[in-house]
C-alpha cells in the first residue's frame, strides 16, 4: 500500500481515508494534511479568523434571505426529531420507520437503526459481514436464487439460505422459496417426488 506524507507533521501514513480526508482536487484523492493535523488546522483557523467567518456567514444569510431564530430552530427540532444510530453514527428521522420498537428505552425506540440491526443480526446468526452479504446480493443479481423474483418486488427482504447440518450458506431466497425448502425438509428425494407428481398430473 502506498504511503502519503503529511505536510504539517511530516509523518508518513498509509494513503487511505482512515488517515486523510478525501479531496478530489489532490493526488490520490486525499487531502495533504493527516486527519489529526487537519483538525488542529481548522480549530486554529477558526480561532484566528472567528470574526471574519461570522461576518461572512451573516452576509450570506442576508443576501440569501435566510433568517434563523432560536424559536424557529426549536420548532424544527420538535417537528423533525433526529436520533443517532449507535452503530453507523448517522442522523436519522426519529420514527419506527428507521428504528425498531424498544419498550425499555425512554423514547420507545432501539439504539440501532433497522439497517444496522439487520447487519448485526446476520453477523451473529450466520457470521456474515455487511460486505459479504452485499457480495451475495450481487452474485444473485439481487434476486431469489430459485424463482428469480427481484428484491424490489418483495415485501420482506431476501432470506439467507443455509445448510442446517453444516451451517454453510447456500444463497439468497425469497420467503416463499425458503419456506418451501423447509416444508420439503431440504430433501432432494422429496423434491424429486414432488416434481414427478406434477409431471404425472399433466398426463391425466
Amino acid at each position: 500500500m502506498e504511503n502519503k506524507k503529511c505536510w504539517d507533521c511530516e509523518k508518513e501514513y498509509p494513503a487511505t481515508s482512515e488517515n486523510f480526508y478525501r479531496n478530489k482536487n489532490y493526488p490520490l484523492g486525499l487531502s495533504y494534511r493527516c486527519k489529526e493535523c487537519a483538525i488542529k488546522y481548522k480549530k486554529n483557523y477558526y480561532k484566528n479568523n472567528k470574526n471574519k467567518i461570522l461576518e461572512k456567514n451573516r452576509e450570506y444569510r442576508k443576501e440569501n434571505k435566510i433568517e434563523y431564530t432560536l424559536k424557529d430552530q426549536e420548532k424544527y427540532r420538535k417537528n423533525n426529531p433526529i436520533k443517532i444510530c449507535s452503530a453507523c453514527n448517522k442522523n436519522k428521522h426519529k420514527s419506527i420507520k428507521n428504528f425498531g420498537k424498544r419498550k425499555n428505552r425512554k423514547d420507545g425506540l432501539g439504539v440501532y437503526c433497522k439497517e444496522c440491526r439487520m447487519d448485526i443480526w446476520r453477523f451473529r446468526t450466520y457470521n456474515i459481514t455487511k460486505k459479504e452479504y452485499h457480495d451475495l446480493l450481487e452474485k444473485s443479481n439481487f434476486s431469489c436464487n430459485i424463482c428469480g423474483i427481484n428484491r424490489k418486488n418483495l415485501k420482506n427482504d431476501l432470506h439467507i439460505d443455509h445448510d442446517h447440518k453444516t451451517g454453510k450458506i447456500r444463497g439468497l431466497l425469497c420467503y416463499n422459496c425458503n419456506r418451501a425448502l423447509g416444508l420439503f425438509k431440504d430433501s432432494r428425494w422429496v423434491l424429486n417426488k414432488g416434481i414427478q407428481y406434477l409431471l404425472d398430473g399433466e398426463k391425466l
